[in-house]
């Protein structure tokens, strides 16, 4: 699945530039590839926030692995 990041992107990832969903080994972690079935993609050491982006209706986002569906909006406050 093709996705991208924004936002402060870290870790040797490049804004806007289309990666690939490799594997996802948990409910929590995914691995990422710079084409589809390529080698995986390492993180250089690093931390902080980035969007990740996809036009796919199959990624969720919920407050616990398996748990109920968070709406999510602009609204920061």
């Amino acid at each position: 699945m093709p996705i991208s990041f924004t936002g402060g992107v870290f870790g040797g990832v490049v804004e806007l530039v289309t990666y690939y969903v490799k594997t996802v080994p948990s409910s929590t972690t995914f691995t990422i590839s710079q084409t589809p079935g390529g080698a995986t993609f390492d993180l250089s050491n690093d931390n902080g926030l980035m969007t990740l982006t996809a036009d796919n209706p199959y990624i969720t986002v919920s407050t616990s692995a398996g748990g109920s569906e968070v709406a999510l909006t602009n609204n920061f406050s």
